[in-house]
């Protein structure tokens, strides 16, 4: 009897090795395909940075540009109460006549 409990061990032992040789093989794998996963991601987190950084000055340069064409006010215009947006329709039935000097002997018609 102690003869064949010590044939099963031997037996299991090359397979309990194998498995181990496998298992390892299978845990080194597994950290080469997680060390290439974290270099994924950290090039993914940078290059969402850049386009974070890109969005801001996007934003910054339009609201420069709605600026610049009057879209907005600068918190220094805030006097004008945002008339520069009403147009200026000059209509000349309401413009005053210019001056003109009067000629002696003539009256202005």
């Amino acid at each position: 009897m102690a003869n064949r409990q010590s044939a099963a061990r031997l037996k299991e032992s090359p397979i309990s090795y194998v498995s181990e040789l496998e298992r390892k093989g299978d845990t080194s794998s597994l950290t080469t395909e997680n060390s290439e996963l974290k270099l994924r991601l950290q090039a993914m987190e940078q290059q969402a940075e850049l386009h974070d950084a890109l969005n801001e000055a996007l934003k910054k340069e339009i609201e420069r540009l709605k600026f610049a064409t009057g879209e907005i006010m600068a918190p220094t215009d805030s006097y004008n109460l945002g008339m520069h947006h009403i147009p200026y329709n000059h209509s000349p039935m309401l413009s005053p006549k210019p001056y003109r000097r009067p000629v002696h002997g003539l009256e202005d018609v």
